[in-house]
């Protein structure tokens, strides 16, 4: 996206992401794609995503194509307008919790095909591994960004752990009990 082209008030979609949600709402049997945020953790928000067949009333509509929308509601278009939505694969296997720190200006992600936590700019660029060993498909993530922490389930070892930010200080939290945990939140 250039600056020429950027417009604060719309969701633009690039052509590889509009082809993409084409087929995976083709795939849901819905017509629709909806894009909100809810809240995770003490100062982040997490993107979410859902398949409908029509919008609500208070949605509004950013055309994909001639046959889907991206729908945003009222509430939730303060925090996603000017976005840009992409998709990218590369690195990624099997991608599956989500963190988002605005403030931070990052974007946390597990995958639990590289058995890696990873995390890049908002904008996709400077992608690193901030946890790179030690995982058994890490599924879950939340983040702490008040605290500077960041949480996750290892579905493979049976665990919820811990670790800074960076990476650092990785911690395991719960390591019994437990059978293939996936999701956690932090309130």
């Amino acid at each position: 996206m250039s600056v020429a082209t950027f417009d604060p008030t719309r969701i633009s979609v690039t052509d590889a992401a509009a082809t993409h949600i084409h087929e995976q709402v083709a795939r849901s049997g819905r017509h629709h794609l909806r894009l909100g945020v809810k809240e995770s953790g003490c100062n982040g928000f997490m993107y979410v995503l859902d398949y409908i067949d029509a919008p609500a009333d208070d949605d509004r509509a950013f055309p994909v194509n001639a046959d889907v929308s991206v729908y945003v509601s009222e509430g939730d278009l303060p925090m996603v307008q000017g976005t840009e939505v992409d998709l990218v694969t590369e690195g990624l296997r099997s991608p599956s919790g989500l963190a988002v720190d605005p403030a931070g200006g990052k974007i946390y992600w597990s995958d639990y095909g590289t058995d890696r936590i990873r995390r890049a700019d908002l904008d996709g660029a400077n992608v690193e591994d901030v946890v790179a060993r030690g995982l058994q498909q890490p599924q879950g993530l939340a983040l702490d960004a008040a605290a500077g922490r960041l949480y996750w389930t290892d579905w493979g070892a049976d665990r919820i752990q811990r670790s800074a930010l960076d990476g650092r200080s990785v911690r395991s939290l719960v390591t019994t009990g437990l059978q293939s945990p996936q999701d956690i939140a932090v309130d």
